[in-house]
């Protein structure tokens, strides 16, 4: 019961300290579903086929030099440029697969590596989301142009969108939006089967609703790079740097163990251990037909039709059984002499010096540690008001500008092509849609507003019965997180109020509706 507690506990920590670890799951994925859905296309415009041949900034380029660009396009490739941005500068430094838990920066960067990376320092990582809100910021401003010079629809072709991350001016190997972006939209094994299909070129086509939703999305994901940055793990990384050093100049022990004495005790191990292998393989074998026959025996007795002979095959297996106690005490004699020169021979690897034993080693998950702890020193620091403030400002942005794209669509009469449809539109992509999925999401979001505005408390397992934690009060008042004091409760009391508190109910009912695709559904609505 105690471990249950505990996880519900973290799970809704999970709700506080996700402003910097795993908060945005998706959110770059849906940037890519709204700027370039799939669906089988048709025709494919000049443009595109300039796209295809410029790459993001060659054809963004191309756009602010012509005199009736479309601005809305303009944004879209804007924000796609935005994305390859920062898988360039994460290929400038060497940061190729991932950094911390956030889909920005944990998307592939292509399949090159930078021979000549410079070395990360404890800001890259703040300098890069920091270039990525500036970016946000740009998209949003061509957008709002769009919306005062009147939103003209337009079509982007999937296949001719590229991430130039290697900055070489070429479309190389895993660098295609599909496979950069695909993984986190469909999941591997779907984009797997999308890549193998053969299917022809993809399109989809943007109108008035969408540009609400891309806004939508893009202050989603500035409001995850402010939450990130209110907690800005600059300082953690440069204190953490600056701590390894000391290694460097750590004292030198003379040598305590004989090294040739312990490769010979190494060496003795090792055939020992493949002594009582050999003897285990050995006994197993002798085993075999006993074990064989007492499992045919025990299948005799479940056949109905022996039931009257249960007894007289009882005997026999206990018989059997007496049979093999030697055997058996054997092999769990052999079983503990394996396991104990295992671990024996593991503690003797570890004299040696500078190597010690390679198998099971931590060293491999040190990645995974310092992230770990990155996080939670970071969300120890004081947050930075400013940057919390905007986090919360983008969020209800996000969703006004979900209820317009929402009632956009709901007035939409054509059926060309269609991202989200309404209830009389035929979605691109051939996915079904079912018009109390829309219905239901909007509910979600509407809860997840009245999470952000402080109507609605979020709950914490270890709390007295009837109060919650307030979002909106630590928005006015932001402290520090320690994930002992959140995972208890105790960290939050100054934030917690009497009240409603958030249900998952709307969620849950989304995730039936969706046959348990919620997470996947939840790109395509926002």
């Amino acid at each position: 019961m105690m471990l249950k507690t505990l996880k519900r506990a973290v799970t809704t920590t999970a709700l506080c300290t996700g402003v910097l670890t795993g908060i945005v799951t998706g959110l770059t994925t849906g940037l890519f579903v709204g700027s370039g859905g799939a669906v089988m296309a048709q025709t494919q415009t000049q443009a595109q086929s300039e796209l295809a041949l410029r790459g993001l900034e060659g054809q963004i380029a191309a756009l602010k030099a012509a005199p009736d660009t479309n601005l809305f396009e303009l944004g879209a490739l804007e924000a796609l440029r935005a994305v390859e941005k920062s898988l360039q500068a994460r290929y400038e430094y060497g940061l190729g697969e991932s950094i911390l838990n956030i889909p920005l920066l944990r998307l592939s960067a292509g399949s090159a590596r930078n021979p000549f990376a410079k070395p990360a320092g404890p800001d890259t990582l703040s300098t890069i989301m920091k270039t990525f809100l500036d970016d946000m910021d740009a998209v949003r401003a061509t957008l709002e142009r769009a919306k005062a010079d009147g939103v003209k629809p337009f079509t982007l072709v999937l296949d001719d969108v590229w991430f130039d991350a290697d900055m070489n001016s070429r479309r190389d190997r895993g660098e295609g939006v599909v496979e950069t972006l695909g993984p986190m939209l469909l999941g591997r094994r779907a984009a797997r089967e999308l890549a193998k299909s053969g299917a022809g070129p993809m399109e989809v086509r943007f109108d008035d609703a969408d540009l609400a939703w891309l806004v939508a999305y893009s202050h989603m994901l500035s409001g995850a790079g402010n939450g990130l940055l209110a907690f800005d793990p600059s300082p953690v990384l440069a204190d953490m740097a600056a701590k390894r050093k000391i290694l460097d100049a750590a004292p030198q022990l003379p040598e305590y163990y004989d090294q040739a004495e312990v490769q010979a005790d190494i060496a003795t191990l090792k055939a020992e251990q493949a002594r009582v292998k050999q003897e285990a393989d050995a006994l197993r074998t002798e085993m075999r037909p006993h074990n064989k026959t007492l499992q045919e025996l025990r299948n005799e007795r479940r056949k109905p039709e022996n039931r009257d002979l249960r007894a007289e095959i009882d005997a026999k297996i206990k018989a059997k059984t007496a049979a093999m106690a030697d055997y058996r005490t054997r092999s769990r004699e052999l079983s503990r002499a394996r396991s104990s020169l295992r671990r024996e021979l593991r503690a003797a690897e570890g004299k040696l010096t500078n190597t010690g034993s390679n198998r099971n080693s931590v060293a491999e998950f040190r990645p995974a540690f310092d992230a770990i702890y990155v996080t939670l020193a970071a969300l120890r620091q004081e947050p930075d008001a400013a940057r919390i403030k905007a986090m919360m400002t983008h969020w209800r942005a996000m969703i006004a500008e979900n209820k317009r794209f929402w009632a956009l669509v709901a007035q939409e009469t054509d059926n060309d092509r269609e991202w989200i449809p309404n209830a009389q539109q035929t979605q691109a992509l051939g996915v079904e849609i079912d018009p109390q999925m829309a219905e239901t999401w909007q509910a979600v979001l509407q809860d997840a507003e009245a999470v952000l505005t402080g109507r609605l408390l979020i709950p914490h397992p270890l709390l007295p019965k009837g109060y919650g934690i307030s979002l909106a009060h630590y928005e006015q008042f932001p402290t520090r997180l320690d994930i002992l004091g959140l995972i208890h409760g105790v960290g939050l009391y100054e934030h917690a109020a009497k009240g409603p508190r958030i249900s998952a109910q709307n969620w849950q009912r989304f995730n039936r509706m969706t046959n348990g695709r919620a997470g996947m559904f939840s790109l395509f609505f926002n």
